[in-house]
Protein backbone atom coordinates (compact mmCIF):
# COMPACT_ATOMS: atom_id res chain seq x y z
CA UNK A 1 0.00 0.00 0.00
CA UNK A 2 2.83 2.41 0.88
CA UNK A 3 4.50 1.76 -2.49
CA UNK A 4 1.15 2.39 -4.23
CA UNK A 5 0.71 5.78 -2.50
CA UNK A 6 4.25 6.85 -3.37
CA UNK A 7 3.66 5.81 -6.97
CA UNK A 8 0.45 7.88 -7.00
CA UNK A 9 2.31 10.97 -5.81
CA UNK A 10 4.97 10.52 -8.46
CA UNK A 11 2.28 10.27 -11.13
CA UNK A 12 0.52 13.40 -9.83
CA UNK A 13 3.82 15.32 -9.84
CA UNK A 14 4.70 14.11 -13.33
CA UNK A 15 1.32 15.18 -14.74
CA UNK A 16 1.63 18.55 -13.03
CA UNK A 17 5.11 19.12 -14.46
CA UNK A 18 3.81 18.23 -17.91
CA UNK A 19 1.32 21.09 -17.68
CA UNK A 20 3.72 23.50 -15.98
CA UNK A 21 2.05 23.17 -12.58
CA UNK A 22 3.15 21.84 -9.22
CA UNK A 23 0.64 19.81 -7.22
CA UNK A 24 1.27 19.54 -3.48
CA UNK A 25 -0.55 16.88 -1.47
CA UNK A 26 -1.52 18.78 1.66
CA UNK A 27 -3.12 17.11 4.66
CA UNK A 28 -5.70 18.97 6.74
CA UNK A 29 -6.23 19.44 10.45
CA UNK A 30 -8.66 21.70 12.28
CA UNK A 31 -7.99 24.76 14.41
CA UNK A 32 -10.02 26.06 17.33
CA UNK A 33 -13.81 26.09 16.97
CA UNK A 34 -15.56 29.47 16.93
CA UNK A 35 -19.31 29.66 17.50
CA UNK A 36 -21.25 31.41 14.76
CA UNK A 37 -24.34 33.57 14.86
CA UNK A 38 -26.88 32.72 12.14
CA UNK A 39 -26.58 36.40 11.16
CA UNK A 40 -22.78 36.49 11.12
CA UNK A 41 -22.27 37.77 7.58
CA UNK A 42 -24.01 40.46 5.57
CA UNK A 43 -23.72 43.85 3.98
CA UNK A 44 -23.59 47.56 4.63
CA UNK A 45 -26.40 48.84 2.39
CA UNK A 46 -25.88 52.52 1.61
CA UNK A 47 -27.51 53.08 -1.81
CA UNK A 48 -27.59 56.85 -2.37
CA UNK A 49 -26.87 56.53 -6.09
CA UNK A 50 -29.34 53.74 -6.71
CA UNK A 51 -30.46 51.48 -8.08
CA UNK A 52 -33.93 52.00 -6.68
CA UNK A 53 -35.31 49.39 -4.31
CA UNK A 54 -38.27 48.97 -6.65
CA UNK A 55 -36.01 47.42 -9.31
CA UNK A 56 -36.60 43.68 -9.61
CA UNK A 57 -33.11 42.85 -11.01
CA UNK A 58 -31.54 44.50 -7.98
CA UNK A 59 -33.69 42.55 -5.52
CA UNK A 60 -32.99 39.34 -7.47
CA UNK A 61 -29.27 39.90 -7.04
CA UNK A 62 -29.66 40.49 -3.30
CA UNK A 63 -31.60 37.24 -3.03
CA UNK A 64 -28.78 35.48 -4.90
CA UNK A 65 -26.26 36.84 -2.40
CA UNK A 66 -28.50 35.62 0.45
CA UNK A 67 -27.19 37.95 3.20
CA UNK A 68 -27.44 37.01 6.85
CA UNK A 69 -27.54 40.62 8.03
CA UNK A 70 -28.38 43.99 6.52
CA UNK A 71 -27.03 47.24 7.98
CA UNK A 72 -29.60 50.02 7.60
CA UNK A 73 -29.19 52.69 6.36
CA UNK A 74 -25.37 52.67 6.25
CA UNK A 75 -22.41 54.41 7.83
CA UNK A 76 -21.69 58.12 7.36
CA UNK A 77 -24.99 58.53 5.54
CA UNK A 78 -26.80 57.12 8.58
CA UNK A 79 -25.64 60.02 10.72
CA UNK A 80 -27.66 62.34 8.46
CA UNK A 81 -30.61 60.07 7.65
CA UNK A 82 -34.35 60.64 7.74
CA UNK A 83 -35.94 57.22 7.82
CA UNK A 84 -39.37 58.54 6.83
CA UNK A 85 -38.20 60.04 3.54
CA UNK A 86 -35.55 57.40 2.93
CA UNK A 87 -32.99 60.10 2.17
CA UNK A 88 -30.86 62.80 3.78
CA UNK A 89 -32.37 64.93 6.51
CA UNK A 90 -32.19 68.74 6.36
CA UNK A 91 -28.61 68.87 7.70
CA UNK A 92 -27.32 66.23 5.32
CA UNK A 93 -28.96 67.94 2.36
CA UNK A 94 -27.74 71.40 3.36
CA UNK A 95 -24.11 70.39 3.78
CA UNK A 96 -24.05 67.74 1.00
CA UNK A 97 -22.17 65.42 3.31
CA UNK A 98 -21.99 62.56 0.81
CA UNK A 99 -22.26 64.53 -2.41
CA UNK A 100 -25.37 64.83 -4.54
CA UNK A 101 -26.72 61.77 -6.37
CA UNK A 102 -26.65 62.29 -10.13
CA UNK A 103 -30.18 61.07 -10.75
CA UNK A 104 -31.59 60.60 -7.25
CA UNK A 105 -32.79 60.66 -4.69
CA UNK A 106 -33.50 56.92 -4.64
CA UNK A 107 -35.58 56.44 -1.48
CA UNK A 108 -34.31 53.73 0.86
CA UNK A 109 -36.97 53.13 3.47
CA UNK A 110 -37.80 50.48 6.03
CA UNK A 111 -40.27 49.09 3.50
CA UNK A 112 -37.26 48.40 1.25
CA UNK A 113 -35.64 46.45 4.06
CA UNK A 114 -38.87 44.51 4.55
CA UNK A 115 -38.77 43.33 0.93
CA UNK A 116 -35.37 41.77 1.47
CA UNK A 117 -36.33 40.34 4.86
CA UNK A 118 -39.52 38.73 3.56
CA UNK A 119 -37.84 37.31 0.49
CA UNK A 120 -35.10 35.79 2.66
CA UNK A 121 -37.65 33.95 4.77
CA UNK A 122 -36.59 35.93 7.79
CA UNK A 123 -32.86 35.13 7.63
CA UNK A 124 -31.61 38.61 6.62
CA UNK A 125 -31.47 40.28 10.04
CA UNK A 126 -31.53 44.10 10.13
CA UNK A 127 -28.83 45.98 12.02
CA UNK A 128 -30.28 49.42 12.71
CA UNK A 129 -27.71 52.20 12.78
CA UNK A 130 -29.32 54.99 14.77
CA UNK A 131 -28.88 58.62 13.73
CA UNK A 132 -27.37 60.01 16.93
CA UNK A 133 -25.88 63.06 15.23
CA UNK A 134 -28.65 65.08 13.57
CA UNK A 135 -31.76 63.32 14.91
CA UNK A 136 -33.15 62.79 18.39
CA UNK A 137 -34.19 59.91 20.63
CA UNK A 138 -37.91 60.25 20.01
CA UNK A 139 -37.55 60.13 16.22
CA UNK A 140 -35.24 57.11 16.32
CA UNK A 141 -37.57 55.32 18.75
CA UNK A 142 -40.40 55.96 16.32
CA UNK A 143 -38.29 54.35 13.58
CA UNK A 144 -37.68 51.19 15.58
CA UNK A 145 -41.33 50.91 16.57
CA UNK A 146 -42.38 51.37 12.96
CA UNK A 147 -39.98 48.61 11.92
CA UNK A 148 -41.66 46.30 14.41
CA UNK A 149 -45.08 47.37 13.18
CA UNK A 150 -44.36 46.32 9.59
CA UNK A 151 -42.95 42.97 10.70
CA UNK A 152 -39.22 43.57 11.01
CA UNK A 153 -37.34 42.21 14.06
CA UNK A 154 -35.51 44.70 16.28
CA UNK A 155 -32.62 42.76 17.75
CA UNK A 156 -29.42 44.54 16.65
CA UNK A 157 -28.99 48.27 17.29
CA UNK A 158 -25.84 50.24 16.47
CA UNK A 159 -25.29 53.51 18.31
CA UNK A 160 -24.03 55.86 15.60
CA UNK A 161 -21.06 55.71 13.26
CA UNK A 162 -17.38 56.74 13.51
CA UNK A 163 -17.78 59.61 15.97
CA UNK A 164 -14.12 59.14 16.93
CA UNK A 165 -13.20 61.23 13.87
CA UNK A 166 -12.89 64.98 14.41
CA UNK A 167 -12.56 65.97 10.74
CA UNK A 168 -15.30 63.95 9.05
CA UNK A 169 -17.45 64.43 7.11
CA UNK A 170 -16.60 67.64 5.33
CA UNK A 171 -18.68 70.73 6.16
CA UNK A 172 -20.34 69.20 9.25
CA UNK A 173 -18.03 67.03 11.35
CA UNK A 174 -18.88 65.01 14.43
CA UNK A 175 -17.61 67.61 16.88
CA UNK A 176 -20.85 69.48 16.28
CA UNK A 177 -22.65 66.99 18.54
CA UNK A 178 -19.81 65.32 20.45
CA UNK A 179 -16.98 67.79 21.11
CA UNK A 180 -15.74 65.48 23.89
CA UNK A 181 -15.64 61.67 23.94
CA UNK A 182 -17.55 61.70 27.21
CA UNK A 183 -20.44 63.45 25.45
CA UNK A 184 -21.03 60.34 23.35
CA UNK A 185 -20.95 58.06 26.41
CA UNK A 186 -23.41 60.33 28.22
CA UNK A 187 -25.81 60.26 25.25
CA UNK A 188 -25.55 56.48 24.97
CA UNK A 189 -26.41 56.17 28.67
CA UNK A 190 -29.69 58.01 28.14
CA UNK A 191 -30.62 56.25 24.90
CA UNK A 192 -29.67 52.70 25.93
CA UNK A 193 -31.42 52.81 29.29
CA UNK A 194 -34.62 54.02 27.62
CA UNK A 195 -34.43 51.66 24.64
CA UNK A 196 -33.89 48.59 26.81
CA UNK A 197 -37.32 49.18 28.32
CA UNK A 198 -38.88 49.36 24.85
CA UNK A 199 -36.90 46.46 23.34
CA UNK A 200 -35.74 44.16 26.16
CA UNK A 201 -34.50 41.47 23.73
CA UNK A 202 -32.39 43.86 21.65
CA UNK A 203 -28.59 43.97 21.62
CA UNK A 204 -26.81 47.33 21.61
CA UNK A 205 -23.35 48.14 20.25
CA UNK A 206 -21.28 51.28 20.86
CA UNK A 207 -18.59 52.64 18.55
CA UNK A 208 -14.99 51.52 19.10
CA UNK A 209 -11.70 51.58 17.19
CA UNK A 210 -9.89 48.42 16.12
CA UNK A 211 -6.36 49.67 16.78
CA UNK A 212 -6.24 53.00 18.67
CA UNK A 213 -2.43 53.09 18.64
CA UNK A 214 -2.51 53.02 14.84
CA UNK A 215 -4.07 56.49 14.70
CA UNK A 216 -0.79 58.36 14.64
CA UNK A 217 -0.29 62.07 14.19
CA UNK A 218 -0.75 65.20 16.28
CA UNK A 219 -4.40 65.61 15.23
CA UNK A 220 -5.45 62.04 16.10
CA UNK A 221 -5.47 62.21 19.88
CA UNK A 222 -9.28 61.89 19.97
CA UNK A 223 -9.09 58.60 18.08
CA UNK A 224 -6.21 57.23 20.16
CA UNK A 225 -8.06 57.98 23.40
CA UNK A 226 -11.54 56.98 22.20
CA UNK A 227 -11.85 53.40 23.51
CA UNK A 228 -10.15 54.05 26.85
CA UNK A 229 -12.23 57.14 27.55
CA UNK A 230 -15.51 55.40 26.72
CA UNK A 231 -14.84 52.52 29.09
CA UNK A 232 -14.03 54.97 31.89
CA UNK A 233 -17.35 56.73 31.39
CA UNK A 234 -19.73 53.75 31.11
CA UNK A 235 -21.11 54.16 34.60
CA UNK A 236 -24.87 53.69 34.93
CA UNK A 237 -25.38 51.62 31.77
CA UNK A 238 -23.92 48.81 29.71
CA UNK A 239 -23.99 47.57 26.12
CA UNK A 240 -23.77 44.14 24.52
CA UNK A 241 -21.04 44.72 21.95
CA UNK A 242 -18.73 47.24 20.33
CA UNK A 243 -18.31 48.01 16.64
CA UNK A 244 -15.19 48.67 14.64
CA UNK A 245 -14.37 49.19 10.96
CA UNK A 246 -11.54 47.46 9.17
CA UNK A 247 -10.23 48.72 5.83
CA UNK A 248 -7.06 47.39 4.19
CA UNK A 249 -4.48 49.93 3.08
CA UNK A 250 -1.92 50.06 0.28
CA UNK A 251 1.53 51.66 0.23
CA UNK A 252 2.35 51.05 -3.43
CA UNK A 253 1.26 53.20 -6.35
CA UNK A 254 2.04 50.24 -8.62
CA UNK A 255 0.10 47.78 -6.46
CA UNK A 256 0.24 44.19 -7.71
CA UNK A 257 -2.32 41.45 -7.13
CA UNK A 258 0.06 39.86 -4.65
CA UNK A 259 0.38 43.16 -2.78
CA UNK A 260 -3.41 43.47 -2.54
CA UNK A 261 -3.80 39.95 -1.16
CA UNK A 262 -1.02 40.43 1.39
CA UNK A 263 -2.37 43.81 2.52
CA UNK A 264 -5.85 42.33 2.96
CA UNK A 265 -4.60 39.40 5.02
CA UNK A 266 -2.42 41.67 7.15
CA UNK A 267 -5.51 43.72 7.98
CA UNK A 268 -7.18 40.73 9.62
CA UNK A 269 -4.14 39.71 11.63
CA UNK A 270 -5.27 41.03 15.01
CA UNK A 271 -2.44 39.52 17.04
CA UNK A 272 -0.98 42.02 19.46
CA UNK A 273 -3.64 44.69 18.96
CA UNK A 274 -4.61 46.38 22.23
CA UNK A 275 -8.12 47.80 21.89
CA UNK A 276 -8.60 48.62 25.56
CA UNK A 277 -12.07 47.04 25.55
CA UNK A 278 -12.84 44.36 28.18
CA UNK A 279 -12.87 40.82 26.79
CA UNK A 280 -16.51 40.28 27.75
CA UNK A 281 -17.67 42.41 24.80
CA UNK A 282 -17.99 40.86 21.31
CA UNK A 283 -17.41 42.95 18.20
CA UNK A 284 -19.51 43.80 15.19
CA UNK A 285 -17.34 44.74 12.20
CA UNK A 286 -19.99 46.83 10.48
CA UNK A 287 -17.70 47.98 7.66
CA UNK A 288 -14.69 46.33 6.02
CA UNK A 289 -13.05 46.16 2.60
CA UNK A 290 -10.21 47.98 0.87
CA UNK A 291 -10.21 51.76 1.12
CA UNK A 292 -11.41 52.93 -2.29
CA UNK A 293 -8.30 55.00 -2.92
CA UNK A 294 -6.07 52.10 -1.83
CA UNK A 295 -7.33 49.56 -4.36
CA UNK A 296 -5.48 50.06 -7.63
CA UNK A 297 -7.02 46.91 -9.14
CA UNK A 298 -10.78 47.52 -8.94
CA UNK A 299 -13.06 44.89 -10.39
CA UNK A 300 -10.39 42.22 -10.94
CA UNK A 301 -10.67 38.65 -9.68
CA UNK A 302 -7.97 39.22 -7.06
CA UNK A 303 -10.39 41.42 -5.09
CA UNK A 304 -12.91 38.58 -4.98
CA UNK A 305 -10.48 36.02 -3.57
CA UNK A 306 -8.98 38.54 -1.14
CA UNK A 307 -12.36 39.56 0.26
CA UNK A 308 -13.46 35.95 0.71
CA UNK A 309 -10.42 35.35 2.92
CA UNK A 310 -10.79 38.69 4.71
CA UNK A 311 -14.39 37.78 5.57
CA UNK A 312 -13.63 34.23 6.63
CA UNK A 313 -10.62 35.24 8.73
CA UNK A 314 -12.73 37.71 10.68
CA UNK A 315 -15.69 35.48 11.45
CA UNK A 316 -13.25 32.76 12.53
CA UNK A 317 -11.59 35.22 14.95
CA UNK A 318 -12.60 34.83 18.61
CA UNK A 319 -14.79 37.70 19.77
CA UNK A 320 -16.11 38.81 16.37
CA UNK A 321 -19.85 38.21 16.24
CA UNK A 322 -21.02 39.98 13.06
CA UNK A 323 -19.43 41.39 9.91
CA UNK A 324 -20.95 43.69 7.25
CA UNK A 325 -19.12 44.02 3.94
CA UNK A 326 -18.91 47.54 2.55
CA UNK A 327 -20.84 47.92 0.31
CA UNK A 328 -23.87 46.17 -1.15
CA UNK A 329 -24.16 48.44 -4.16
CA UNK A 330 -22.38 51.34 -5.84
CA UNK A 331 -20.59 52.15 -9.05
CA UNK A 332 -17.38 52.47 -7.06
CA UNK A 333 -14.87 49.67 -6.69
CA UNK A 334 -16.13 48.62 -3.28
CA UNK A 335 -19.54 47.22 -4.21
CA UNK A 336 -20.83 43.71 -4.78
CA UNK A 337 -23.65 44.80 -7.13
CA UNK A 338 -22.93 47.53 -9.69
CA UNK A 339 -25.59 50.24 -9.70
CA UNK A 340 -24.77 51.27 -13.28
CA UNK A 341 -22.46 50.34 -16.14
CA UNK A 342 -19.05 50.72 -14.52
CA UNK A 343 -15.53 50.92 -15.94
CA UNK A 344 -13.13 48.79 -13.92
CA UNK A 345 -9.37 48.19 -14.02
CA UNK A 346 -7.98 47.55 -17.48
CA UNK A 347 -10.82 49.47 -19.16
CA UNK A 348 -13.41 46.68 -19.11
CA UNK A 349 -17.02 47.70 -18.41
CA UNK A 350 -19.19 45.79 -15.94
CA UNK A 351 -22.89 46.00 -16.68
CA UNK A 352 -25.52 47.37 -14.35
CA UNK A 353 -26.67 44.75 -11.83
CA UNK A 354 -23.61 42.60 -12.48
CA UNK A 355 -21.92 41.06 -9.46
CA UNK A 356 -18.42 42.38 -8.92
CA UNK A 357 -15.45 40.11 -8.28
CA UNK A 358 -16.19 40.46 -4.56
CA UNK A 359 -19.83 39.61 -5.22
CA UNK A 360 -18.92 36.45 -7.10
CA UNK A 361 -16.57 35.32 -4.34
CA UNK A 362 -18.83 36.22 -1.43
CA UNK A 363 -21.77 34.47 -3.07
CA UNK A 364 -20.00 31.11 -2.75
CA UNK A 365 -18.72 32.07 0.70
CA UNK A 366 -22.32 32.54 1.85
CA UNK A 367 -23.28 29.09 0.60
CA UNK A 368 -20.52 27.66 2.77
CA UNK A 369 -21.29 29.73 5.88
CA UNK A 370 -25.08 29.84 5.76
CA UNK A 371 -26.72 27.72 8.45
CA UNK A 372 -23.44 26.86 10.18
CA UNK A 373 -23.25 26.93 13.96
CA UNK A 374 -19.47 27.00 14.21
CA UNK A 375 -16.33 27.55 12.13
CA UNK A 376 -12.80 26.15 12.36
CA UNK A 377 -9.82 27.34 10.38
CA UNK A 378 -8.22 24.51 8.42
CA UNK A 379 -4.49 23.98 8.79
CA UNK A 380 -2.57 22.57 5.81
CA UNK A 381 0.61 20.57 6.37
CA UNK A 382 2.16 21.58 3.03
CA UNK A 383 1.29 25.21 2.43
CA UNK A 384 3.84 27.11 0.31
CA UNK A 385 4.25 30.85 0.72
CA UNK A 386 3.29 33.36 -1.96
CA UNK A 387 5.66 36.32 -2.22
CA UNK A 388 4.70 39.99 -2.04
CA UNK A 389 6.39 43.29 -1.24
CA UNK A 390 4.18 43.72 1.84
CA UNK A 391 4.43 40.32 3.51
CA UNK A 392 4.49 36.75 2.30
CA UNK A 393 1.22 34.84 2.71
CA UNK A 394 0.04 31.25 2.49
CA UNK A 395 -1.11 29.65 -0.74
CA UNK A 396 -4.08 27.89 0.88
CA UNK A 397 -6.70 29.23 3.27
CA UNK A 398 -9.50 26.95 4.43
CA UNK A 399 -12.47 26.96 6.76
CA UNK A 400 -14.70 24.19 8.12
CA UNK A 401 -18.32 25.18 8.74
CA UNK A 402 -20.22 22.77 10.97
CA UNK A 403 -23.88 22.35 11.76
CA UNK A 404 -26.68 20.28 10.32
CA UNK A 405 -24.79 20.26 6.99
CA UNK A 406 -20.98 20.30 7.27
CA UNK A 407 -19.10 22.21 4.57
CA UNK A 408 -15.58 23.41 3.87
CA UNK A 409 -14.36 26.40 1.89
CA UNK A 410 -10.82 26.52 0.49
CA UNK A 411 -9.09 29.35 -1.39
CA UNK A 412 -6.03 28.69 -3.56
CA UNK A 413 -4.13 31.93 -4.25
CA UNK A 414 -1.45 30.16 -6.26
CA UNK A 415 -0.94 29.97 -10.03
CA UNK A 416 -0.49 26.22 -9.51
CA UNK A 417 -2.98 23.44 -8.89
CA UNK A 418 -2.89 22.19 -5.29
CA UNK A 419 -3.99 18.72 -4.26
CA UNK A 420 -5.36 18.34 -0.73
CA UNK A 421 -5.91 15.18 1.28
CA UNK A 422 -9.44 15.34 2.70
CA UNK A 423 -8.83 12.72 5.38
CA UNK A 424 -8.72 15.25 8.22
CA UNK A 425 -11.56 17.48 7.09
CA UNK A 426 -13.98 16.09 9.66
CA UNK A 427 -16.74 14.76 7.40
CA UNK A 428 -17.15 12.61 4.28
CA UNK A 429 -17.37 15.08 1.35
CA UNK A 430 -19.42 14.22 -1.70
CA UNK A 431 -19.17 17.18 -4.07
CA UNK A 432 -16.94 20.17 -4.75
CA UNK A 433 -18.04 23.39 -6.43
CA UNK A 434 -15.20 25.52 -7.76
CA UNK A 435 -15.09 28.98 -9.26
CA UNK A 436 -11.88 30.39 -10.69
CA UNK A 437 -10.32 32.48 -13.43
CA UNK A 438 -7.13 32.06 -15.46
CA UNK A 439 -5.49 35.05 -13.81
CA UNK A 440 -5.76 37.21 -10.69
CA UNK A 441 -6.03 40.11 -13.14
CA UNK A 442 -9.14 38.80 -14.91
CA UNK A 443 -11.80 41.57 -15.06
CA UNK A 444 -15.17 40.41 -13.72
CA UNK A 445 -17.88 42.08 -15.78
CA UNK A 446 -20.66 39.46 -15.64
CA UNK A 447 -21.41 35.92 -14.50
CA UNK A 448 -19.51 34.46 -17.46
CA UNK A 449 -16.28 36.12 -16.35
CA UNK A 450 -15.70 33.38 -13.77
CA UNK A 451 -15.31 29.71 -14.66
CA UNK A 452 -17.19 27.16 -12.57
CA UNK A 453 -17.80 23.46 -12.21
CA UNK A 454 -19.32 21.01 -9.76
CA UNK A 455 -17.58 17.65 -9.42
CA UNK A 456 -18.26 14.52 -7.43
CA UNK A 457 -15.56 13.59 -4.96
CA UNK A 458 -14.69 9.93 -5.48
CA UNK A 459 -11.60 9.56 -3.26
CA UNK A 460 -9.83 11.27 -0.39
CA UNK A 461 -7.87 13.68 -2.55
CA UNK A 462 -9.09 16.70 -4.44
CA UNK A 463 -7.20 19.10 -6.69
CA UNK A 464 -7.84 22.81 -6.34
CA UNK A 465 -7.49 24.84 -9.51
CA UNK A 466 -5.21 27.89 -9.55
CA UNK A 467 -6.83 31.14 -8.39
CA UNK A 468 -9.90 29.32 -7.08
CA UNK A 469 -12.39 29.25 -4.27
CA UNK A 470 -13.93 25.82 -3.65
CA UNK A 471 -16.99 24.76 -1.65
CA UNK A 472 -16.71 21.17 -0.47
CA UNK A 473 -19.78 19.49 0.96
Amino acid sequence: MRRFIITQLIVISAVSMLFGQQSVVSTITKGNEIKLSPFAFGYNTQSLNGPGWDKRPFLDRIAELDPGNFRYPGGTVGNFWDWKTGFFDAVGSKYKVMGTPKEGPYPYKLESLKKVYDRSGGTAEPIYMLNMLTSNYEYQLEMLKYAQKIGLPVRYIELGNEFYMDDHPQNYNYLNRYPNIKDYADTCRIWVNKLRKEFPEARFAMIAINNPAGWTGANRERSREWNKTLIKNMNGFDVDAFTFHNYAKNNFEDQTAEDLIAQTIQRVDFEGIQRGIPDKYPYWVTEYNFFTQDNKLPGLWVTGLANVVMTAQMISTPGIELVCFHNLTASSISSVIYDSDTRIAGGAVAKKYALSASGQGLKIFTRAQKGAKAVNRLIFSDNPLCKSRSKDYNTLYGYLFTGADNKALVVNFSDKAMTIDLEGIGFAPKTAEQIWTKSLYTPIVDDKSVLSEIKKISDKRFTLKPYSVTLIR
